[in-house]
Protein backbone atom coordinates (compact mmCIF):
# COMPACT_ATOMS: atom_id res chain seq x y z
CA UNK A 1 0.00 0.00 0.00
CA UNK A 2 1.25 3.26 -0.77
CA UNK A 3 2.61 5.79 1.83
CA UNK A 4 1.48 8.74 -0.52
CA UNK A 5 -0.58 10.91 1.63
CA UNK A 6 -3.48 13.34 -0.08
CA UNK A 7 -4.18 16.75 1.04
CA UNK A 8 -7.59 17.76 0.60
CA UNK A 9 -8.80 21.53 0.82
CA UNK A 10 -11.62 21.41 3.32
CA UNK A 11 -12.48 24.75 2.40
CA UNK A 12 -12.79 24.65 -1.23
CA UNK A 13 -15.16 21.73 -0.76
CA UNK A 14 -17.15 23.60 1.79
CA UNK A 15 -17.57 26.13 -0.38
CA UNK A 16 -18.62 23.97 -3.71
CA UNK A 17 -21.04 22.23 -1.68
CA UNK A 18 -22.08 25.66 -0.93
CA UNK A 19 -22.50 26.18 -4.75
CA UNK A 20 -24.43 23.82 -5.29
CA UNK A 21 -27.07 23.48 -2.62
CA UNK A 22 -27.53 27.51 -4.16
CA UNK A 23 -28.83 25.71 -7.26
CA UNK A 24 -32.39 24.21 -6.55
CA UNK A 25 -32.78 26.34 -2.66
CA UNK A 26 -36.15 25.92 -2.03
CA UNK A 27 -37.36 26.99 1.17
CA UNK A 28 -35.01 26.03 4.12
CA UNK A 29 -33.31 23.06 2.20
CA UNK A 30 -32.72 22.39 -1.26
CA UNK A 31 -35.16 20.41 -4.37
CA UNK A 32 -33.45 19.14 -7.30
CA UNK A 33 -35.41 16.06 -8.64
CA UNK A 34 -33.61 14.09 -11.59
CA UNK A 35 -33.44 15.83 -15.00
CA UNK A 36 -34.83 18.80 -13.17
CA UNK A 37 -33.55 22.19 -14.39
CA UNK A 38 -31.54 22.56 -11.53
CA UNK A 39 -30.45 18.77 -11.65
CA UNK A 40 -29.03 20.16 -15.33
CA UNK A 41 -27.69 23.66 -13.83
CA UNK A 42 -25.84 21.28 -11.31
CA UNK A 43 -24.24 19.00 -14.39
CA UNK A 44 -23.38 22.14 -15.90
CA UNK A 45 -21.58 23.32 -13.10
CA UNK A 46 -19.60 19.94 -12.61
CA UNK A 47 -18.39 20.51 -16.39
CA UNK A 48 -17.13 24.05 -16.19
CA UNK A 49 -15.17 22.60 -12.88
CA UNK A 50 -13.51 19.52 -15.02
CA UNK A 51 -13.08 22.21 -18.08
CA UNK A 52 -10.60 24.46 -16.48
CA UNK A 53 -7.70 23.82 -18.76
CA UNK A 54 -7.77 22.71 -22.88
CA UNK A 55 -5.77 22.28 -26.25
CA UNK A 56 -7.65 22.30 -29.85
CA UNK A 57 -5.45 21.76 -32.73
CA UNK A 58 -5.65 21.55 -36.12
CA UNK A 59 -3.25 20.80 -39.33
CA UNK A 60 -3.79 21.73 -42.69
CA UNK A 61 -1.98 19.81 -45.63
CA UNK A 62 -2.16 19.30 -49.20
CA UNK A 63 0.13 17.60 -51.61
CA UNK A 64 3.27 19.75 -52.56
CA UNK A 65 2.19 22.66 -50.51
CA UNK A 66 3.77 23.29 -47.01
CA UNK A 67 1.64 22.08 -43.57
CA UNK A 68 0.02 24.63 -41.90
CA UNK A 69 -0.89 24.41 -37.92
CA UNK A 70 -3.44 26.02 -36.15
CA UNK A 71 -3.87 25.86 -31.83
CA UNK A 72 -6.33 26.87 -29.86
CA UNK A 73 -4.91 27.11 -26.31
CA UNK A 74 -7.29 27.74 -23.10
CA UNK A 75 -6.82 27.82 -19.39
CA UNK A 76 -9.47 28.75 -16.42
CA UNK A 77 -9.04 27.71 -12.88
CA UNK A 78 -12.44 27.98 -10.74
CA UNK A 79 -12.72 28.93 -7.11
CA UNK A 80 -15.92 29.33 -5.73
CA UNK A 81 -17.15 30.99 -1.98
CA UNK A 82 -20.86 30.36 -1.17
CA UNK A 83 -22.61 32.40 -4.81
CA UNK A 84 -19.46 33.84 -5.55
CA UNK A 85 -16.91 32.31 -8.25
CA UNK A 86 -13.81 33.76 -9.61
CA UNK A 87 -11.86 32.27 -12.52
CA UNK A 88 -8.62 33.44 -14.24
CA UNK A 89 -8.49 32.62 -17.85
CA UNK A 90 -6.04 32.71 -20.61
CA UNK A 91 -7.26 32.11 -24.17
CA UNK A 92 -5.04 31.95 -27.16
CA UNK A 93 -5.29 31.50 -30.87
CA UNK A 94 -2.36 30.86 -33.11
CA UNK A 95 -1.04 29.47 -36.50
CA UNK A 96 1.37 29.52 -38.81
CA UNK A 97 -1.07 30.23 -41.88
CA UNK A 98 0.23 33.83 -43.10
CA UNK A 99 -3.16 33.78 -44.88
CA UNK A 100 -5.23 32.87 -41.44
CA UNK A 101 -6.82 35.79 -38.81
CA UNK A 102 -3.79 37.47 -36.38
CA UNK A 103 -2.62 35.43 -33.10
CA UNK A 104 -5.09 36.43 -30.54
CA UNK A 105 -4.74 36.51 -26.93
CA UNK A 106 -7.28 37.04 -24.10
CA UNK A 107 -6.20 37.11 -20.35
CA UNK A 108 -8.23 38.44 -17.61
CA UNK A 109 -10.35 37.03 -14.68
CA UNK A 110 -13.90 36.54 -14.24
CA UNK A 111 -15.88 37.26 -10.87
CA UNK A 112 -19.36 35.44 -10.94
CA UNK A 113 -22.64 35.95 -8.77
CA UNK A 114 -24.52 32.95 -9.00
CA UNK A 115 -28.36 33.12 -8.79
CA UNK A 116 -31.52 31.19 -9.57
CA UNK A 117 -32.23 33.69 -12.04
CA UNK A 118 -28.94 33.82 -13.57
CA UNK A 119 -25.19 34.36 -13.77
CA UNK A 120 -23.83 38.24 -13.10
CA UNK A 121 -20.51 38.31 -14.58
CA UNK A 122 -17.44 41.10 -14.02
CA UNK A 123 -14.92 40.46 -16.05
CA UNK A 124 -11.59 43.04 -16.83
CA UNK A 125 -9.57 41.31 -19.58
CA UNK A 126 -6.83 42.47 -22.02
CA UNK A 127 -7.59 41.85 -25.40
CA UNK A 128 -4.90 41.60 -27.72
CA UNK A 129 -4.17 40.42 -31.58
CA UNK A 130 -1.99 40.85 -34.45
CA UNK A 131 0.88 38.96 -32.60
CA UNK A 132 0.27 41.27 -29.55
CA UNK A 133 1.38 44.17 -31.21
CA UNK A 134 -2.62 45.94 -30.78
CA UNK A 135 -4.10 45.43 -26.79
CA UNK A 136 -6.73 46.90 -25.64
CA UNK A 137 -7.86 46.65 -21.47
CA UNK A 138 -11.85 45.98 -21.72
CA UNK A 139 -13.85 45.89 -18.90
CA UNK A 140 -16.73 43.43 -19.43
CA UNK A 141 -20.09 43.40 -17.29
CA UNK A 142 -22.57 40.75 -18.40
CA UNK A 143 -25.80 39.40 -16.92
CA UNK A 144 -26.67 35.66 -18.59
CA UNK A 145 -30.50 34.58 -17.72
CA UNK A 146 -31.05 30.65 -16.50
CA UNK A 147 -34.37 29.88 -18.10
CA UNK A 148 -35.86 26.21 -17.34
CA UNK A 149 -34.87 23.42 -19.69
CA UNK A 150 -35.99 21.63 -22.29
CA UNK A 151 -38.08 19.22 -22.25
CA UNK A 152 -38.91 19.32 -18.34
CA UNK A 153 -38.64 15.80 -16.98
CA UNK A 154 -36.32 12.54 -18.10
CA UNK A 155 -34.92 12.08 -21.90
CA UNK A 156 -32.00 12.08 -24.84
CA UNK A 157 -32.27 15.32 -25.90
CA UNK A 158 -32.08 18.82 -23.66
CA UNK A 159 -31.95 22.40 -24.82
CA UNK A 160 -30.67 25.00 -22.95
CA UNK A 161 -31.36 28.83 -24.05
CA UNK A 162 -29.35 31.44 -21.64
CA UNK A 163 -29.84 35.02 -23.48
CA UNK A 164 -27.43 38.15 -21.75
CA UNK A 165 -26.98 41.48 -21.85
CA UNK A 166 -23.82 43.47 -21.22
CA UNK A 167 -21.46 46.03 -22.32
CA UNK A 168 -17.89 46.37 -22.86
CA UNK A 169 -16.11 49.43 -21.98
CA UNK A 170 -11.95 50.41 -22.03
CA UNK A 171 -9.71 51.61 -23.58
CA UNK A 172 -6.19 50.86 -25.98
CA UNK A 173 -2.80 50.55 -24.33
CA UNK A 174 -1.19 49.39 -27.22
CA UNK A 175 -1.23 49.96 -31.12
CA UNK A 176 0.94 50.23 -34.35
CA UNK A 177 -0.22 53.50 -34.88
CA UNK A 178 0.16 56.22 -32.69
CA UNK A 179 -3.26 57.86 -34.09
CA UNK A 180 -5.08 54.58 -32.55
CA UNK A 181 -3.36 54.47 -29.29
CA UNK A 182 -5.06 55.32 -26.15
CA UNK A 183 -8.38 55.45 -27.77
CA UNK A 184 -11.35 54.70 -25.63
CA UNK A 185 -14.21 52.41 -26.18
CA UNK A 186 -18.10 51.71 -25.14
CA UNK A 187 -19.84 48.91 -26.48
CA UNK A 188 -23.14 47.68 -25.56
CA UNK A 189 -23.86 43.86 -26.55
CA UNK A 190 -27.01 41.40 -26.14
CA UNK A 191 -27.41 37.83 -27.36
CA UNK A 192 -27.75 34.39 -26.11
CA UNK A 193 -26.24 31.14 -25.79
CA UNK A 194 -28.27 27.72 -27.16
CA UNK A 195 -27.01 24.14 -26.27
CA UNK A 196 -28.15 21.59 -27.28
CA UNK A 197 -27.19 18.31 -25.18
CA UNK A 198 -27.39 14.45 -26.64
CA UNK A 199 -27.16 11.78 -24.21
CA UNK A 200 -26.59 8.34 -26.02
CA UNK A 201 -26.47 6.12 -23.38
CA UNK A 202 -28.86 6.79 -19.82
CA UNK A 203 -26.56 5.69 -17.80
CA UNK A 204 -24.53 8.78 -18.82
CA UNK A 205 -23.48 11.45 -16.40
CA UNK A 206 -22.78 13.77 -19.10
CA UNK A 207 -23.87 14.19 -22.54
CA UNK A 208 -21.66 12.32 -25.29
CA UNK A 209 -22.58 15.21 -28.26
CA UNK A 210 -23.15 18.87 -27.38
CA UNK A 211 -24.12 21.00 -29.79
CA UNK A 212 -23.90 24.65 -29.02
CA UNK A 213 -24.49 27.96 -30.78
CA UNK A 214 -23.58 32.11 -29.60
CA UNK A 215 -24.85 35.06 -31.33
CA UNK A 216 -24.18 38.08 -30.19
CA UNK A 217 -24.68 42.00 -31.38
CA UNK A 218 -22.93 44.78 -30.24
CA UNK A 219 -23.19 48.41 -30.20
CA UNK A 220 -20.50 51.02 -30.81
CA UNK A 221 -21.08 53.67 -28.60
CA UNK A 222 -18.19 55.27 -29.88
CA UNK A 223 -16.20 55.55 -32.93
CA UNK A 224 -13.02 53.07 -32.51
CA UNK A 225 -9.54 53.32 -34.17
CA UNK A 226 -7.96 50.37 -36.12
CA UNK A 227 -6.08 49.48 -38.91
CA UNK A 228 -5.66 47.12 -42.34
CA UNK A 229 -2.72 46.46 -44.03
CA UNK A 230 -2.36 47.17 -47.73
CA UNK A 231 -0.99 45.33 -50.45
CA UNK A 232 2.49 46.06 -49.97
CA UNK A 233 1.97 45.45 -46.01
CA UNK A 234 1.68 49.28 -44.93
CA UNK A 235 -0.63 49.79 -42.24
CA UNK A 236 -3.38 52.33 -42.77
CA UNK A 237 -5.60 53.80 -40.39
CA UNK A 238 -9.31 52.57 -40.20
CA UNK A 239 -12.05 53.76 -38.44
CA UNK A 240 -15.50 51.82 -37.67
CA UNK A 241 -18.71 53.61 -37.25
CA UNK A 242 -21.39 52.87 -34.45
CA UNK A 243 -23.45 50.41 -36.63
CA UNK A 244 -24.26 47.00 -35.21
CA UNK A 245 -21.45 44.19 -35.73
CA UNK A 246 -22.93 40.36 -35.19
CA UNK A 247 -20.98 37.21 -34.55
CA UNK A 248 -22.39 33.77 -34.57
CA UNK A 249 -20.42 30.82 -33.53
CA UNK A 250 -21.43 27.12 -33.87
CA UNK A 251 -19.77 24.19 -32.76
CA UNK A 252 -20.96 20.32 -32.53
CA UNK A 253 -18.15 18.00 -30.31
CA UNK A 254 -18.34 14.58 -29.48
CA UNK A 255 -16.62 13.15 -26.28
CA UNK A 256 -14.63 10.34 -26.99
CA UNK A 257 -13.59 10.00 -23.57
CA UNK A 258 -13.84 12.13 -20.66
CA UNK A 259 -10.74 14.16 -21.73
CA UNK A 260 -10.90 13.80 -25.01
CA UNK A 261 -13.60 15.32 -27.64
CA UNK A 262 -13.64 16.19 -31.68
CA UNK A 263 -15.68 18.76 -32.57
CA UNK A 264 -16.61 20.76 -35.73
CA UNK A 265 -17.07 23.85 -35.55
CA UNK A 266 -18.47 26.89 -37.79
CA UNK A 267 -17.77 31.27 -37.32
CA UNK A 268 -19.34 34.00 -38.86
CA UNK A 269 -19.49 38.24 -38.21
CA UNK A 270 -16.94 40.16 -36.76
CA UNK A 271 -15.51 40.50 -33.11
CA UNK A 272 -13.18 43.39 -31.38
CA UNK A 273 -10.85 44.62 -31.62
CA UNK A 274 -10.36 44.81 -35.46
CA UNK A 275 -13.86 43.28 -36.68
CA UNK A 276 -12.79 41.54 -39.48
CA UNK A 277 -14.83 39.84 -41.70
CA UNK A 278 -15.05 36.48 -40.64
CA UNK A 279 -16.74 34.84 -44.03
CA UNK A 280 -18.03 31.11 -43.27
CA UNK A 281 -15.04 29.91 -41.07
CA UNK A 282 -14.72 26.10 -40.58
CA UNK A 283 -12.98 24.07 -38.51
CA UNK A 284 -12.30 20.11 -37.88
CA UNK A 285 -10.34 19.77 -34.98
CA UNK A 286 -9.72 17.73 -31.70
CA UNK A 287 -9.70 19.11 -28.13
CA UNK A 288 -7.76 17.64 -25.06
CA UNK A 289 -8.94 19.05 -21.65
CA UNK A 290 -8.06 18.03 -18.77
CA UNK A 291 -8.29 19.59 -14.43
CA UNK A 292 -5.09 20.64 -12.52
CA UNK A 293 -5.28 18.81 -8.98
CA UNK A 294 -3.87 20.08 -5.50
Amino acid sequence: MSDKQFHVDGARVLADLNTLRGIGAYKTGVHKPTFSEPHMRSLDWLVQQLREAGLAGEIDGAHKNKTRYTTELKYQHFRTWGAWQQTPFFHLNASTDPDADPDRMEIGWTLRYISNAGYFDNKPKLESERDFDNTNFIYDVRFTFLPHARPKGKGNVKFFLNPFLGGEFGKNLRSPLKAAQGDGIARLLAGADLRVAFWLHKDSDQPEINWSTTYVRRWLLSDELSFKTDKDGNLQLRQFGKSPRDYVSSKVSYSVSKFFDVFLEYEWGQEPPSYKFIDHRFRLGFAYKYKFSK
